[in-house]
């Protein structure tokens, strides 16, 4: 039986392919099922797929018509052979022993799934996004545990019990970025014991080209996937339990996106912003809050008051500037 499979969806990688296919091939835990989803690439990726696959016996391509990350990775699951389950991006790589470790620790902690940490790079440094030494360390068995790595969505930081993924029927959201966010939401809550491995086994590539990196429209997709956690939340009875750190997160990450988006569909964001602010959110943002930052506070009551939005904060003023040029080198 095959102990882990490895889901690559690839789209116009030709640059960085090789780099993570020899990261997947090099596993010093071998018995590997390698799915190559090639999501309509038009560079050289598909070529570079053939090659590597006639040279080993592991690599499965499947070639689809572009429709995106959560597609790829869901028409993967037929397929899928593996005890456990690994995500890994066509432009990112893995660390020699990350199914070594991740799968010592899942068996021995008797998880649904675990987490790992990552390294950006090719500029190592750490995420500051992510408080990584005050995770619990071990597992994960309680509400107060899981509330503390909700924030920790990419579905690459995970090796997964394919029966978990399967029984659970755990896709990806179709036609949005930021797929990842209600995925890793519906299995936090799903999952009795979730596995913590305090290394860093992944490498997160930065690409400014990439979609993540953009300041494209496709930002306002975050507006969508906090609706289906929403709902996630509410139809399994669990949104008072999360209430709050659900809306903290929305509302960091709202404003987040807000400030990064290009100019001309910030107005267009705001009206999206405005059309899904409830009666609790905005009781929530009315009442005094310790953890919620008083400019977030302040902005989404004048978004829904229709007022006049405060400027960011020198931080994000300066990212605009910096993203400004950007593009105005780019054309």
């Amino acid at each position: 039986m095959v102990e882990t499979t490895v889901v690559v969806p690839v789209y116009n990688v030709e640059l960085y392919l090789r780099e993570c296919l020899d990261s997947i091939l090099n596993q010093t835990r071998s018995n590997l099922q390698i799915i190559c989803v090639d999501d309509g690439s038009t560079d050289s990726s598909p070529e570079i797929l053939r090659e590597y696959a006639q040279k080993d016996h592991r690599i499965q391509i499947v070639t689809q018509a572009n429709a995106g990350l959560s597609a790829a990775r869901n028409n993967a699951y037929e397929l899928i052979q593996g005890k456990y389950t690994l995500f890994v991006d066509s432009d990112d790589k893995i660390h020699e022993d990350l199914c070594q470790r991740s799968i010592e620790h899942i068996e021995t902690r008797d998880a649904d799934f675990v987490c790992f940490y990552h390294q950006k790079f090719p500029k190592r440094h750490d995420d500051g996004n992510y408080a990584f030494a005050d995770w619990p360390v071990g597992d994960v068995a309680t509400i107060e545990g899981k509330k503390r790595i909700l924030n920790y969505c990419y579905a690459w930081s995970k090796l997964w019990r394919t029966s978990f993924l399967l029984e659970n029927k755990l896709l990806f959201p179709l036609g949005l970025v930021y797929e990842d966010n209600p995925h890793h939401w519906r299995s936090v809550l799903l999952a009795e014991r979730i596995g913590i491995l305090p290394e860093r086994l992944y490498y997160y590539r930065i690409r400014p080209k990439s979609l993540c990196q953009s300041r494209t429209a496709h930002l306002m997709d975050i507006i969508p996937i906090y609706q289906k956690v929403r709902q996630e939340l509410l139809e399994s009875d669990n949104y008072e339990t999360y209430r709050n750190e659900f809306l903290l997160r929305k509302f960091d990450l709202l404003y987040r996106h807000y400030w990064n988006i290009a100019d001309p569909h910030k107005e267009e964001m705001a009206e999206q912003i405005r059309s899904v602010l409830n009666e609790d959110e905005v009781r929530f943002l009315s009442q005094y809050h310790n953890d919620l930052p008083e400019k977030q506070r302040e902005f989404f009551l004048a978004i829904h008051n229709k007022s006049r939005l405060s400027p960011p904060s020198f931080f994000f003023r300066t990212r605009r500037y910096v993203g400004t040029i950007i593009d105005r080198c780019r054309r």
